[in-house]
């Protein structure tokens, strides 16, 4: 402390800081004319207060944005903290302690600002490896059949979303184009028409392919069937 300030201007300072008085106040002024650590305090708090202001509401738009209307955890919490800080008496500790809460207020900020707008929030769909035959299972037609009839599959817990059917001839090892192909069926079931029908070959290998309503896969199962021989 030096030799022209004393204890009693923390409290002048104090009540600057919060808005209590303004530094145009008989009491301030008479204050800051005479000690010029008072002067010197007060500059490093405003620097702070500036900061907390201006990084604040800046981040707090970005989040807005970022996050539709999310403010940053904590941000509501900032002002608060540091009037209730400010209001105690810590003479020796006062500056010190509002620059380091200044410092991680607004460094938490800033890093919440990047993590949402540098690093969004994503869906990513899941593996269709880990994913393939989960939600998804394949009913008819399943092995030798005298009639291939409506193919029909289920999923293993309630779905909103379609399916992708795609038949294949299994002689080739399904390594050619299709011979049947599905797109976007609402209900886990298919009958051929007699066009289709005349498409299938004696042994096939479909595939039911389950996407949510954004197009995203979320299972997919396989089954070989063939016809008994006539």
């Amino acid at each position: 402390m030096s030799a022209g300030h004393a204890d009693s201007h923390e409290e002048v300072l104090r009540k600057i800081v919060i808005g209590e008085i303004d530094d145009g106040a008989d009491e301030a002024r008479a204050v800051l004319s005479e000690c010029a650590e008072c002067r010197e305090r007060l500059r490093g708090l405003r620097r702070v207060a500036a900061l907390l202001d201006s990084g604040g509401s800046e981040r707090r738009a970005v989040l807005n944005e970022a996050a539709r209307g999310t403010r940053a955890p904590g941000d509501d919490r900032v002002e608060p903290t540091v009037r209730a800080l400010a209001a105690k008496s810590h003479p020796r500790r006062f500056r010190r302690v509002l620059f380091v809460l200044g410092l991680a207020a607004s460094l938490a900020i800033v890093a919440y600002a990047v993590s949402r707008v540098v690093a969004p929030e994503v869906s990513v769909p899941p593996s269709e490896d880990l994913t393939l035959g989960a939600a998804v299972v394949c009913a008819a037609p399943v092995g030798e059949v005298s009639d291939y009839g409506t193919f029909t599959w289920r999923t293993e817990r309630p779905f909103d979303g379609s399916f992708d059917l795609v038949v294949y001839d299994d002689a080739d090892g399904g390594t050619r184009a299709p011979v049947v192909d599905k797109r976007r069926l609402e209900a886990p079931t298919w009958t051929p028409s007699p066009s289709d029908r005349d498409l299938l070959p004696a042994s096939i290998r479909w595939e039911i392919t389950a996407r949510d309503r954004s197009s995203a896969v979320v299972g997919r199962a396989f089954a070989r069937a063939s016809l008994k021989p006539r």
